[in-house]
């Protein structure tokens, strides 16, 4: 009997303690400086299709 209220009361508590300590709301997205904007010397951008390509940088142009 004791090990049944023991399992039981263990039960109750895994159940009700995560109440006390909600998870954190985060988004999963990294946070860069707001002067983190110079990409002239990177060689991989991603593409419309959302796929990573190696960058031609004398293909670019100049439009913003």
């Amino acid at each position: 009997m004791v090990i049944e209220v023991l399992q039981t009361s263990t039960l109750v508590a895994l159940l009700v303690v995560p109440l006390f300590f909600p998870a954190k709301n985060s988004t999963g997205a990294i946070k860069l400086p707001k002067n983190y904007n110079d990409t002239s010397g990177a060689r991989y951008a991603v593409n419309e299709r959302g796929y990573l390509e190696e960058i031609h940088h004398d293909r670019l142009s100049s439009e913003a």
